[in-house]
């Protein structure tokens, strides 16, 4: 079953540029036939029309379900359509309310047909999700996809929350992964030097005492033996910055087209959601 499921994910696999969206033809809502039912009530909140994005979108949705992956998330930011009306909206629970996770953007930011970069100086997106209300202390697990490279970029945060200077949630593509201490060793680990953070990245808090990393759907960080089982952050998650006790810091200054937030996956899970989210960016000529 899996096999056929990887083959059906790379067919076609082989880059493409981005085009006008006056380029493409469009489509109703209504004439969204078989779609699966995520990806109507996404495109029906976004109003998106272009038939290519919402084929795209569908395909990512379909993926997800047959996986069991769509289970296993809260939150799932595609980052589509290219304005901020498209981009704030969760795949997963396309509301318009704080309690569904939609994002509001703050600073400065362009956005695109590629994703959403905000500004190095004073740029984020706060997605209202809390840990401590939300995520299961001992398994969790954040992810980005990060199309750009800004100047120390490994001191820069795609999604990160924190209470205090030592207790962290958070991500940093090409850098590391924290959920608890703020200590390497103790509450997360540095992701293999790769030379570039660009690519998709995962960080998987799988149990009280692993933590294991994921770029471009290959183990990159050894699995490290722990003890913390701290999750007490009762700040929401931002993205392209740190929440820090209700401050925004360490703004990113990246380009990021996907996103997600849940509870704890497998490392095979690791390796699909790398296969499903690459075919997505593919299809739609943004890959890295």
């Amino acid at each position: 079953m899996f096999a056929s499921f990887t083959e059906r994910l790379n067919f076609g696999l082989g880059g493409g540029t981005v085009s006008s969206p006056s380029a493409f033809p469009t489509r109703p809502i209504g004439q969204l036939g078989n779609y699966n039912t995520y990806a109507i009530n996404f495109i029906s909140a976004t109003g998106i029309t272009a038939s290519d994005q919402q084929s795209a979108i569908n395909q990512l949705c379909t993926d997800l379900v047959n996986t069991g992956l769509m289970n296993k998330m809260f939150a799932i930011y595609p980052f589509v359509g290219g304005t901020a009306d498209t981009h704030k909206w969760n795949l997963k629970d396309p509301r318009d309310t704080d309690n569904a996770f939609r994002l509001t953007f703050f600073g400065g930011a362009t956005h695109s047909g590629t994703g959403y970069q905000s500004s190095i100086s004073n740029g984020y997106a706060n997605t209202y999700l809390t840990p401590a209300s939300v995520l299961p202390a001992t398994n969790n697990h954040l992810s980005v996809y990060n199309r750009s490279t800004v100047a120390g970029s490994s001191t820069r945060a795609n999604i990160a929350t924190s209470n205090t200077s030592s207790i962290f949630n958070q991500l940093y593509s090409g850098a590391s992964f924290f959920s608890g201490n703020g200590t390497t060793g103790q509450g997360g680990f540095s992701f293999t030097t790769t030379g570039t953070v660009q690519g998709y990245w995962i960080g998987v808090k799988s149990s009280n005492s692993q933590r294991f990393g994921f770029r471009n759907g290959v183990l990159n960080s050894v699995v490290t033996t722990l003890t913390d089982n701290t999750l007490n952050y009762t700040l929401p998650f931002f993205i392209n910055a740190r929440n820090s006790n209700g401050t925004a810091t360490v703004f990113s200054g990246h380009e990021i087209s996907f996103a997600t937030i849940g509870v704890g996956l497998t490392q095979e899970e690791c390796a699909t959601l790398y296969i499903i989210v690459q075919n997505f960016q593919t299809t739609l000529g943004r890959q890295v």
